[in-house]
């Protein structure tokens, strides 16, 4: 977009979100799904401020979460980068309002969901599709998007804070 984030403030951003997901999280959310809040904050600075924004935050994400948490190294960066494959091409088409955030984030959520499940086949293990879509991707996605909400207004660029 017209108005990149600056590396400054994705940086912050990310250490920020690195901490609250691995340290904070945990203990306020003990329940199965957490929001995914890198994916959540990813989907948003993409629709925001733009495709080179959000790859580099999908880039540094995906590196981070799969070495801090997984075991098929690779999930998250290919669940982030499709997101922002998604996501970059409206970018600028879509209006900035909480609503659309909430929608886009829900559908690229089950986007990144079909992509983990596919990285999980690829890589020998053998997930039942339907099971594993109803049982996790759908709670995700709806708890992301319900994140997308509350980190709308944050998120979105100051000059349009009255939306």
């Amino acid at each position: 977009g017209e108005n990149a984030m600056s590396t400054t403030a994705l940086v912050g951003m990310g250490v920020g979100i690195f901490f609250v997901q691995y340290s904070l999280l945990p203990f306020v959310w003990p329940g199965a799904y957490p929001p995914d809040l890198w994916l959540v904050v990813t989907v948003l600075v993409t629709l925001f401020y733009g495709g080179r924004s959000g790859l580099w935050l999908a880039l540094v994400a995906g590196l981070a979460a799969d070495i801090a948490g997984t075991n098929f190294f690779g999930i998250h960066l290919a669940s982030y980068l499709a997101v922002v494959l998604a996501t970059s091409p409206v970018e600028g088409r879509l209006q900035r309002r909480w609503n659309i955030s909430v929608m886009w984030t829900f559908l690229v959520s089950l986007l990144a969901g079909a992509v983990t499940f596919a990285v999980l086949r690829f890589s020998g293990a053998d997930p039942a599709w339907g099971g594993y879509f109803a049982a996790a991707e759908l709670p995700r996605a709806t708890i992301n998007a319900g994140t997308a909400l509350l980190l709308h207004w944050w998120l979105r660029p100051s000059r349009e804070k009255g939306r």
